[in-house]
């Protein structure tokens, strides 16, 4: 019975690896639970400490500044980009969410927006996780 506890105690531990690494700047994070290949990006509450994810998993390139945040997404297990996102990040509310999603869009409809805000990629903080060390 005591194996039994430790297989038991090993398995739990070793499913659930995680990754999280603060957004600079704003409360979001960018980050998976279990597999790299479920990244995505959560808003850091303060109220509950765990986060809340925003978009679907599989975001590989991010792109913010203090009012926006771009997002691409891939297929899983490849590198193809299937969906773009803008949030708009809004200000911090005693309830809901401060944040308002755009997408998935098409290439041609988040290029669009992106002028239309006024959002150049250049000109914001960025992340790439197929570039984290840990991959």
């Amino acid at each position: 019975m005591k194996s039994f506890y430790i297989f038991l105690f090993a398995l739990i531990c070793s499913s659930c690896d995680s990754h999280f690494e603060k957004l600079e700047g704003i409360d979001f994070k960018v980050g998976w639970v279990n597999m790299p290949e479920l990244t995505t990006i959560y808003y850091s509450s303060s109220i509950n400490g765990m986060g809340e994810g925003v978009l679907p998993h599989r975001i590989t390139d991010i792109y913010w500044n203090d009012s926006y945040i771009l997002a691409k997404q891939c297929e899983m297990y490849s590198d193809s980009i299937i969906g773009y996102y803008i949030v708009k990040i809004l200000p911090c509310q005693s309830t809901g969410v401060p944040y308002r999603r755009i997408g998935p869009m098409l290439e041609n409809e988040y290029v669009q927006l992106k002028q239309k805000l006024n959002l150049d990629e250049r000109k914001m903080k960025h992340i790439n996780i197929f570039n984290w060390s840990f991959l």
